[in-house]
């Protein structure tokens, strides 16, 4: 009995340590950790009954941060630990390989840092091991290959490198071996055909080169294995043929080449089969008609063909696979008819960008559960067939860019799900029929470059979902209806360019308030330019060019506060142009060529900036920078008898701006002079800026050395205010100087506005300031040094961010930052510049916000401050909120606006201030246009390929959602921080839950 009591003893204080290695725990699991309460009691803790010693301990998805404690190691008895999904780091200790009893063992989902221990091979009893989604990193040891019970090991998404150690081959027992999502390179060994057991092998997103080995042909027991997003080279091994049970399939992004092997028809429990983006040529096996469990083949972006049949023999031959659910095959080389039978039970036919000519076959209706169907970009004749309208569940229907003739079908109108129809690119004419009118889902209507002839129907306007009208270069007539024009939910272009339409442009125009880009060009408009465009507040591109309009060009349109582009060439307008263009602070072109414009060209804004091409051909338009005509000064007979009382008034004015000279040069030496006197009497601070509570000042000598004279080499950047140098405190503290540049009037607010934020605010997230310097001629503030640079430095450099984990990491970081200083922070703070280079990373990977130099106070003592200051548009192009230049006013909805562009520029890799962004589209619109079912167009290749149909549902489109969300047009409709940092939490537990938590249950 002493010595049970002894070793339980022991037991306790163990856990007592690894409570106290826990820094943060927001859950509370510790609350009963207490000595009033025996241990076998305590949250998380089981014991064995007779001997009172720890069995299991498991504290898994409890927001716990810290570290593992080296004391876990004396649970002598424990054989079951469950660390895992929370945020611990540091190092995992040594001493776990002292726990001999030790069978199970997760510590996945943390931030756990350094190699595994060696030691670790001590535990020969353990069966599951997973360490998975951490940042540990050096090789896989060899020394693994001792753990001989082990069933399941999952080491992937971490930062490990080197090769694939083959002693893995001695894990006889294992069933499950995930090493995906890392920098491994080398071969696949060999070796790994000897694990029999082998269910699930998983190699996925690393730098793997050289064959898929024959040898995985031996694993009879193998259901999946996924090897895409490598370097694999040669041809799929038909010896893979022989894996009866095999269920998953994935090869997809390597440089595999050849013929796909007839053999694979033989894994006759084959659901999911991807072998997309490789190099595959030939014809694809008829054979495999035989895989009755096939659910999912995706052939797409190969180099496949048809055969020599007039048909497409595979696609006929598939129809037999009744379970068939989506078919990937675009981006090929097949050719010949679509055969009239396809598999009966597709939701998803993609077959554009071939080769395939003849008729739609009528009997493409009878696909009852199609929700997305692509044939463009093929070489299809004939006309549309009307069986389409059968197609009740269809939601996406491409045709465009093809050889189609006839009219549109009446028949379209009852597919009542249609969101997105797209015929242009083709030869169809006729009318638009009224039933398109009957498609109240519709978002995206694409009509262009048709031969579509006579009116546009006003039964249009009833498609009040619409986001996008494109019916430019058709023949169309007569007027545009009003209740076209009226089509207030449009949000990406409205397109009605080279018709024949006439008529006025209607009034109603003004009510496309979302809209991004209108172009009604050349057409045979008339009348004057609607004052009511300048409602249509979020317009960004205007093309009105080549028409007869006349009159005077509307002062509203320096409402349009967005308006990049606009052109008004070749039209009869007249009068002068109005000089408020100028403030049109966004508009970087503007084409006013070939009217009847007269008087002087307005200087400063976008005029600065244009050349004489913008004005040609307007015949009474003076002034000398475009080298034309002197302006003429005309007097009227009532201005030359004010002309002496002009001249007798200028005299004493002249007079009196000499005496106030005088008397303002003699304020300013006298407030030199004492300036200089103070700073001889020490250091100086400007302490009516500056009042930091736990700061002291640091003095600009020792910044200097610190810096060895601000040397070249310590040169980390430069932003708008100054530089920012590396270098080494007294007390060896490496940190972050930035040295405002005082010639630049806006320094010294920026410098303020970051000391008052950074001195008052204390978060993981926010950049920590350390000291300060500030005299009258220097300022410096003193920064936590961010080894790992800017998120966008990192976001666009050739490895970037490829793992939706470390996307999710960083996005959480970030928001719990900003939900801090909007909710949390004494004063609430809005930081009005969030964007990638504003976000910097330590060495742990931990995303920090900074930069506060244009941060606004909005409550508390600097509250009026800041309302005196929103007049100015704040903000980096691209991020900025619609509302900033329209009202000018600052909200925390703002910081949510430029976090929402961020989101959506992580998961992309594409910036908000792209070449490919300009005019009518911008990142927000154009993720919108591909969300959610097309959102693996849009995303990181890279990334996407991680992702099962789990966590593209469960995660990836939640976490464009809520970038979406955050960045809609309206304040009132974007979420509040605190509602983000919850929705994004959910997020990243689906993630996190998915990849382990989900596959480990059934072996637990």
């Amino acid at each position: 009995p002493m010595t049970i009591a002894a070793q339980s003893g022991s037991d306790e204080q163990s856990l007592l340590a690894i409570k106290n290695s826990i820094t943060l725990d927001p859950l509370n699991v510790f609350a009963n950790w207490v000595p009033t309460i025996h241990f076998c009691n305590w949250t998380g803790v089981a014991c064995d009954a007779a001997a009172q010693k720890v069995k299991s301990l498991n504290l898994e998805s409890y927001q716990l941060q810290g570290s593992v404690s080296p004391s876990i190691g004396n649970l002598s008895s424990v054989t079951e630990l469950y660390l895992y999904n929370n945020s611990l780091s540091g190092r995992i200790p040594q001493e776990l390989g002292r726990l001999r009893r030790l069978q199970i063992l997760y510590l996945s989902i943390n931030q756990l840092q350094g190699p595994i221990p060696l030691n670790l091979t001590g535990c020969q009893d353990l069966v599951q091991l997973s360490l998975a989604d951490n940042n540990l990193t050096g090789s896989i040891p060899t020394q693994m290959g001792l753990l001989t019970k082990l069933q399941v090991l999952m080491l992937g998404s971490n930062n490990f490198t080197g090769t694939i150690p083959s002693s893995l081959a001695n894990l006889s027992s294992l069933n499950i071996l995930y090493l995906e999502s890392n920098s491994l390179r080398g071969l696949i060994p060999p070796e790994l055909g000897l694990l029999n057991e082998l269910q699930s092998l998983f190699i996925l997103d690393n730098h793997l080169t050289g064959p898929v080995p024959s040898s995985l042909s031996n694993i009879s027991a193998l259901a999946e294995l996924d090897l895409d997003s490598n370097s694999l080279s040669g041809e799929i091994p038909p010896e893979l043929g022989k894996l009866s049970q095999l269920q998953v399939l994935y090869l997809w992004n390597n440089n595999l080449k050849g013929v796909i092997p007839t053999s694979l028809a033989n894994c006759s429990q084959m659901a999911y089969l991807d072998l997309e983006l490789n190099q595959l040529t030939g014809v694809v096996p008829l054979e495999f008609s035989k895989l009755s469990y096939l659910e999912f083949l995706s052939l797409s972006s190969n180099q496949l063909v048809s055969g020599s049949s007039s048909t497409i023999p595979i696609l006929s031959a598939l129809a037999n696979c009744t379970q068939l659910n989506e078919l990937r095959f675009h981006h090929n080389y097949l050719t010949g008819h679509l055969p009239e039978q396809l598999p009966t039970n597709l939701s998803v036919l993609l077959l554009n960008g071939n080769n395939i000519t003849g008729n739609i076959p009528f009997q493409i209706g009878d696909l009852a559960n199609l929700t997305q169907l692509n044939l463009s970009s093929n070489l299809f004749t004939g006309q549309i067939p009307s069986s389409l309208r059968k197609l009740v569940k269809l939601q996406r229907l491409w045709l465009d860019n093809n050889k189609l003739e006839g009219s549109i079908p009446t028949e379209i109108g009852e597919i009542a799900d249609l969101g997105e129809l797209s015929i242009s690119h083709n030869m169809l004419s006729g009318v638009i029929p009224d039933t398109i009118s009957q498609l109240q889902q519709l978002r995206r209507l694409m009509l262009h470059h048709n031969l579509l002839s006579e009116t546009i129907p006003a039964s249009l306007g009833n498609c009040y979902k619409l986001e996008l009208l494109d019916l430019s270069n058709n023949q169309f007539t007569g007027r545009l209806p009003r209740e076209v024009a009226s089509l207030s939910n449009l949000q990406l272009y409205f397109n009605l360019s080279r018709k024949s339409l006439e008529g006025q442009l209607p009034l109603e125009i003004g009510k496309m308030i979302h809209v991004q880009a209108i172009d009604v060009s050349g057409n045979r408009l008339e009348g004057q330019i609607p004052a009511t465009l300048g409602s249509c507040e979020q317009l960004q591109y205007l093309n009105l060019s080549s028409n007869s309009l006349q009159g005077r060009i509307p002062n509203s349109l320096d409402d349009l506060k967005s308006l990049v582009d606009m052109d008004l060439s070749s039209n009869n307008l007249s009068g002068p142009i109005p000089v408020s263009l100028r403030n049109l602070t966004m508009l970087e072109y503007m084409n006013l060529s070939f009217n009847n414009l007269s008087g002087e060209i307005p200087q400063g804004g976008v005029f600065t900036n244009l050349t004489a091409a913008s004005f040609t051909g307007n015949s009474f338009l003076c002034g000398e920078r475009m080298r034309l005509p002197s302006c003429p000064i005309v007097i009227t007979s009532a201005k030359k008898d004010s002309n002496k009382v002009l001249k007798i008034a200028l005299s004493i004015g002249a007079v009196a701006i000499v005496l106030c000279s005088l008397l303002i040069g003699g304020l300013i030496y006298w407030r030199r002079h004492l300036q200089t006197q103070k700073m001889k009497s020490g250091f100086y601070k400007d302490t009516s800026t500056i009042n930091l509570i736990g700061h002291t000042g640091i003095s600009y000598q020792e910044i200097v050395r610190a810096t060895d004279g601000f040397h070249g080499e310590n040169l980390l950047g430069s932003g708008n205010f100054g530089f920012v140098y590396k270098g080494i405190l007294n007390d060896g503290t490496v940190a972050a100087f930035k040295l405002l540049n005082m010639q630049n009037v806006k320094a010294r607010k920026s410098f303020t506005a970051e000391c008052k934020v950074l001195g008052n605010a204390r978060h993981r997230n926010l950049v920590n300031l350390i000291t300060f310097c500030s005299d009258f001629e220097k300022k410096v503030l003193v920064l936590q040094l961010m080894s790992r640079g800017n998120l966008e430095k990192l976001l666009f450099s050739d490895g970037g961010l490829s793992s939706l984990r470390e996307i999710l990491s960083i996005a959480v970081d970030v928001v719990h930052g900003l939900e801090y200083l909007h909710h949390d922070c004494s004063v609430q703070v809005v930081h009005c510049d969030i964007k990638p280079s504003n976000i910097l990373l330590d060495e742990d990977m931990t995303a920090h916000v900074a930069d506060f130099g244009i941060a606004q106070l909005i409550c508390g003592p600097d509250s009026i401050e800041t309302l005196t200051s929103t007049l100015s548009l704040k903000g980096s192009i691209g991020y900025i909120p619609p509302e900033y230049g329209e009202s000018g006013k600052i909200s925390t909805k703002g910081d949510v606006y430029s976090y929402g562009i961020v989101l959506l520029e992580m998961i992309t890799r594409k910036s908000p201030t792209s070449d490919m962004f300009m005019g009518e589209l911008n990142i927000h619109k154009w993720v919108s246009m591909h969300f959610p079912t097309r959102v693996e167009d849009i995303v990181d290749q890279r990334m996407i390929k991680e992702l099962g149909e789990y966590e593209i549902n469960e995660v990836l489109i939640p976490f464009i959602h809520i970038g979406l969300v955050c960045s809609n047009e309206s304040p009132m409709e974007r979420p509040t921080m605190q509602e983000v940092a919850g929705a994004l939490e959910t997020v990243r537990k689906n993630l996190l839950q998915s990849i382990e938590i989900a596959k480990l249950r059934t072996y637990i």
